[in-house]
Parts: structure tokens; C-alpha cells; sequence
């Protein structure tokens, strides 16, 4: 059996969405999140949290843009949907709006139906219009 880059790459996706689930119901304080965030910002996309949360997502778009454009799409706006739910206030709108932009990119680009993603951006636009 030969196992491609993308299945390589599609379990580590699945992987990786696990962990955030498991991350999201920890019992820690904010700070300790962010933390741990950072880990999974460097390990996943290869740079720091904050490098993702200041640049402008249209520049990142285009930094992700080539092989597996919409698999880093689809990690950054778990990542920033994860932010979103962890923070408060106008923290969370502006995670949020980023996140909702970057699932919507990740729709057009996708040839696959997943429930999970349509649930996430009704969840984003609700928490976007009561903030």
C-alpha cells in the first residue's frame, strides 16, 4: 500500500482537529491557553501566533497560496476559531471575523461537504453579531 503526502497530510489534519477539541474543554485560565496556542500555531503552520494575528489575511492567503493552499487555510481558521471561543469581548469578534473569512475561503476551494465547517460558520457569524 503506498501512502501519498496528501493522506499524510489529511491524518494529521484529523489529528490536529482532535487536539484542538480536547484543547477547547481543558479547565486552564486564558493565559495558559494562549500559551499552549503558540505551540500548536509553530507546529502546525510553522510560525508564531503572533505573526498570524497581525499580518492582513489577504497576505496570508497569498503566502499559503500553492501546495496544500487549503489544508493551511483550513488549520489557521480552526486555530482562529479555537482563539475565538477561548476569548472575550472584542478579542473574540476580531478572531472570529478572521476565522469566518478563512472558512469561507476554505469552501470555495473545496471539492468536499463537511458539516463540521458549515456548523463552525454559523457559530462564527452568530458570535460576530451578538459581540
Amino acid at each position: 500500500m503506498i501512502i501519498s503526502e496528501k493522506d499524510i497530510l489529511m491524518r494529521s489534519l484529523v489529528v490536529f482537529l482532535q487536539k484542538l477539541a480536547e484543547f477547547i474543554h481543558k479547565g486552564i485560565n486564558i493565559e495558559t491557553k494562549e500559551k499552549e496556542l503558540e505551540v500548536f500555531y509553530e507546529e502546525m503552520l510553522s510560525k508564531k501566533r503572533d505573526y498570524f494575528v497581525n499580518i492582513e489575511i489577504e497576505n496570508v492567503l497569498r503566502e499559503f497560496e500553492g501546495n496544500d493552499f487549503n489544508v493551511k487555510i483550513r488549520i489557521l481558521a480552526e486555530l482562529f476559531y479555537t482563539e475565538s471561543i477561548v476569548q472575550d469581548g472584542y478579542t473574540r469578534k476580531y478572531f472570529a471575523e478572521k476565522s469566518l473569512y478563512l472558512f469561507n475561503c476554505f469552501n470555495q476551494n473545496n471539492t468536499v461537504y463537511d458539516i463540521n465547517v458549515f456548523q463552525k460558520i454559523d457559530t462564527l457569524s452568530q458570535m460576530i453579531k451578538n459581540e
